[in-house]
């Protein structure tokens, strides 16, 4: 992978603080968290909000 991706790319791995909209069961009994959180690049020179449900195990109280 480039370095230019590497240093600046956006980091999905990072745990950051969010909001939840609401909680949503699927047919099979999963949960997925609707939410909305920001999503930065590892330099933090960028970043985008997003909206989108998540499983329930990446959710948690603050």
């Amino acid at each position: 992978m480039p370095l230019r991706v590497r240093a600046s790319g956006l980091d999905n791995s990072a745990t950051v603080p969010g909001i939840l909209h609401a909680w949503h069961q699927t047919h099979t009994g999963d949960w997925y968290a609707l939410t909305s959180f920001e999503i930065t690049n590892r330099n933090g020179t960028a970043s985008l909000v997003t909206t989108q449900l998540v499983t329930a195990d990446a959710v948690r109280p603050r």
